[in-house]
């Protein structure tokens, strides 16, 4: 877990999508295709997968975020080298599954994969110990999230403070 910068981790997986993050995806879009629908908790969503272009999909604020995941000096690696070439790469592979209720209003859920399979050049290695050394990556990455009891009543309580 070293190679990891938890905070930034954490922060990076629970955090709120903004306007530009969110206009950043769209222009990322190469492909859209609508699936068989689905039911949640009663309600029938439809689902609209996107293929995304990696590169374009991983710029400004979302690239700068996913670098900062890593604990540069606990890898082996040139960690900003080593994401270029992982969203550059033509066989990485980046997706966004939307599902939203009949009226295209409300987000239900939605589900994100992303597959890698690349060769690491040596270039990118920055353990001396490595020298010559052939390294390679082949991941598959899905998460699904989905929302439940929206619009429902809840009741928020302030917790009391200790003085």
């Amino acid at each position: 877990m070293e190679m990891y910068n938890l905070d930034q981790l954490l922060r990076f997986s629970s955090s709120t999508f903004s306007a530009d993050v969110f206009a950043v995806l769209l222009d990322a879009v190469t492909e859209a295709e609508t699936l068989a629908p689905e039911t949640l908790g009663g309600v029938t969503v439809t689902r609209t997968r996107l293929a995304l272009d990696p590169a374009a999909a991983f710029t400004g604020a979302s690239a700068d975020a996913l670098a900062e995941m890593f604990n540069a000096g606990a890898l082996p690696l040139d960690v900003e080298g080593m994401l270029d070439l992982i969203f550059t790469d033509e066989d990485t592979r980046y997706e966004i599954t939307l599902l939203l209720g009949a009226d295209g209003t409300v987000l239900y859920g939605y589900d994100v994969f992303l597959s890698m399979d690349i060769a690491i050049p040596a270039s990118l290695l920055t353990d001396p110990t490595l020298a010559g050394a052939e390294m390679s990556l082949a991941q598959q990455s899905v998460s699904e999230l989905r929302f439940t009891d929206q619009n429902e009543p809840v009741t928020i309580s302030a917790p009391e403070l200790e003085e």
